[in-house]
């Protein structure tokens, strides 16, 4: 499945299962450290979107704004079910590459200024994103479908396959040391834009070894070496 419809799947679980109470406003003051305006939206966000699936699949971003004019900084935290990643322009790279890509300072300007809640006129910006909440399960999305023409990145990106081998804390909002993840699932996607199919891997809780499901057919799959292709579209991590 697309990562549209992995994610559509996700919440469509949590919105059978949502047991939250809707209606109440998310006030904060500005005069609060960052950690606590964090702690205080996913107090808020949890009692709106309560169910076993948000538990399990969702974190939280830090979206950091910052106006190049006056230096006036605007801190926000949202939820995420994946991380959506770009991918490198080269043919070849490793994960932490695109892990780069998705968390760099990225300028705002012309048509994209936002407004400056401290100049109180649109001005030139500069924004970041860091992780505030490692879910339990990380979602990774490699941007392989472009949003402005009709092509597939076949781009190999070599990503962690062994238990405890992703280690996330260098993107972390409050520089976490040790943020271990292991792979346990990954979507692969044959084909093109115009067509393509999709078969999942998957790792045994229990034995460890890894499988191939193809529609209605699993085998065994390739060892844990050769897991890392060219066609590899969504990864599926639990942390450890």
């Amino acid at each position: 499945m697309r990562r549209s419809s992995c994610v559509f799947f996700l919440d469509s679980l949590h919105s059978a299962l949502n047991s939250g109470v809707k209606g109440e406003t998310l006030n904060i003051d500005d005069n609060l450290s960052d950690n606590k305006k964090a702690d205080l939206t996913w107090e808020w966000y949890t009692r709106h979107e309560n169910s076993l699936v948000r538990d399990l699949f969702v974190g939280q971003l830090k979206s950091t704004l910052k106006c190049t004019t006056c230096g006036n900084t605007s801190v926000t935290f949202d939820p995420f079910w994946d991380l959506s990643v770009p991918l490198p322009s080269s043919s070849r790279c490793k994960l932490e590459a695109c892990l780069d890509l998705f968390i760099r300072e990225e300028v705002l300007d012309g048509d994209e200024m936002p407004t400056c809640a401290k100049c109180k006129t649109r001005r030139k910006c500069t924004k970041s994103f860091t992780i505030q909440r490692f879910p339990k399960y990380l979602v990774i999305h490699l941007k392989r479908f472009s949003e402005t023409r009709w092509s597939k990145l076949s781009n190999i990106v070599e990503f962690p396959t062994s238990d405890s081998e992703l280690n996330m804390g260098s993107y972390g909002a409050n520089s976490n040391s040790n943020v271990h993840y292991s792979l346990y699932a990954i979507s692969n996607h044959m084909g093109s834009t115009a067509g393509g199919h999709y078969v999942a891997l998957c790792k045994h809780p229990v034995s460890r070894k890894w499988h191939e499901f193809n529609d209605n057919i699993v085998s065994d799959a390739l060892s844990e070496n050769h897991l890392v292709s060219s066609s590899a579209y969504i990864l599926f991590y639990e942390r450890t």
